[in-house]
């Protein structure tokens, strides 16, 4: 046989061999493997394939050669493909701390506008303005329109729905959970922005009226520490007869180590248990 004829041979039989690894494989790591290891099953397939429809027989080592060639360019077509995805990968990595830069600048900038509102308490000033941030994209408000003092139902036109939303947000932002019976409260920017602080410097164990007044009240000395950890507990312990009940939690406040009541918070068979409790103390 010619050199020219082998040749076309040659390339005859390339045809017939990628043209089959074309329809029964797809460029994939694990193809790719299962390639490699059942190298030789697949050359015996391909020459019989190749005998019994055209009676031509083909040297198994010119085949092997065809397949090898092949395993090579599914190698090269994989790593730019993993170069490509780590590339894509590197540059979303690069556009999020680019994002996040600008985003951090934005908060510092807003921050710096609203400390004074918040006695330089820059904690309490950060946490409002991603409360505001919320608001504004939420109700889809003018970022003007939206103050310390904003009631969200007064000053917008927030409907049930969109309070609720606002509501999941705020969970989410913050990571504390929002009971129903502290809606009241939430009205008003300044009270979300005041929930949200005593939710995060108190954290979940407890509730946030009672505990935190004689937390308060402990701090600044107007109750022993025996008789505000022994509060604490009974507080504690009206947390838990709460979930049981399903009745709305007493609001305490500790002055000049008096107890009172504000509201009616209690149903009137649990209010005089509760007190008689407390005042065991």
């Amino acid at each position: 046989m010619s050199e020219v004829n082998k040749g076309y041979e040659l390339k005859l039989l390339k045809m017939v061999v990628n043209k089959y690894l074309d329809e029964t494989l797809s460029v994939t790591e694990e193809n790719l493997k299962a390639l490699e290891i059942n190298l030789d099953q697949v050359v015996w397939e391909l020459a019989t394939k190749i005998y019994s429809q055209s009676g031509h027989k083909v040297e198994l080592c010119t085949v092997r050669d065809i397949v090898n060639s092949r395993i090579e360019a599914m190698k090269y077509q994989l790593a730019v493909e993993k170069e490509r995805i780590a590339e894509q990968a590197r540059r979303i990595a690069e556009e999020k701390v680019r994002k996040a830069a600008i985003e951090e600048a934005r908060l510092r900038d807003e921050i710096a506008s609203v400390l004074g509102e918040f006695g330089g308490d820059e904690s309490k000033a950060k946490i409002f303005v991603k409360v505001r941030k919320i608001i504004i994209e939420q109700l889809e408000v003018w970022p003007n329109r939206v103050t310390l003092d904003s009631h969200i139902y007064g000053d917008f036109a927030t409907d049930d729905i969109d309070f609720v939303e606002i509501l999941m947000s705020l969970e989410e932002e913050f990571g504390i959970e929002i009971q129903d019976y502290d809606h009241e409260d939430l009205y008003t920017l300044r009270g979300i922005t005041d929930y949200v602080v005593q939710k995060i410097e108190m954290g979940e164990d407890y509730g946030r009226d009672g505990i935190y007044i004689l937390k308060i009240s402990h701090q600044s000395g107007k109750i022993s520490e025996e008789r505000y950890e022994n509060l604490k507990a009974a507080w504690h312990g009206y947390q838990m007869q709460y979930q049981y009940y399903g009745k709305r939690k007493l609001k305490l406040y500790v002055e000049d180590s008096q107890l009172y009541k504000s509201g009616t918070l209690l149903a009137a068979h649990n209010f005089p248990e509760l007190i008689g409790e407390l005042q065991k103390y």
